[in-house]
């Protein structure tokens, strides 16, 4: 039987995390209890999460590699930004892909996507635990904000 606890930013974490080697986590968890150190990146557009999901693409001809790898199985353009546990992940799909064509889809995965992370405004300290939070949001927000200056995705108005 697993026994998982639930924290109000993970969907679930299994119990043993809690207990798993605390002192190679410990940094991870000074976050809670107010400590968090100040963003890095600046949200430039203003973007949540909700924006992102609805970000159109601008120019299909330039999503190629090295930004962006391509997965032939699901007819899509990928990008893994990833810190310890977290990810971030963000895929563009084919027009005629038979699964989500044409769409933009991002998600934030914990325990290489055994567990969603869920958020909606960057850099909230509600929203926050521990570096990992911080670094994957950090992370994704400035890969937001790349594709959106090379004129590759575009917000919708």
């Amino acid at each position: 039987m697993v026994i998982k606890k639930l924290t109000k930013n993970y969907t679930e974490v299994p119990l043993f995390w809690a207990i798993f080697d605390l002192q190679k986590y410990k940094k991870f968890i000074s976050y809670i209890g107010g400590n968090m150190r100040k963003p890095t990146v600046q949200n430039k557009y203003n973007l949540t999460v909700a924006d992102i999901r609805k970000l159109k693409v601008r120019d299909r001809s330039k999503i190629k590699e090295p930004l962006f790898w391509r997965n032939n199985v699901i007819s899509a353009w990928c990008i893994l930004k990833k810190y310890i546990d977290n990810e971030f992940w963000l895929r563009i799909y084919d027009e005629d892909a038979k699964a989500y064509g044409g769409k933009i889809r991002v998600s934030f995965d914990v325990l290489d996507g055994m567990y969603t992370y869920r958020f909606n405004q960057f850099f909230k300290e509600k929203d926050i635990e521990n570096e990992m939070d911080l670094k994957i949001q950090e992370l994704a927000l400035e890969t937001i904000n790349q594709l959106i200056d090379e004129g590759i995705l575009i917000k919708p108005n």
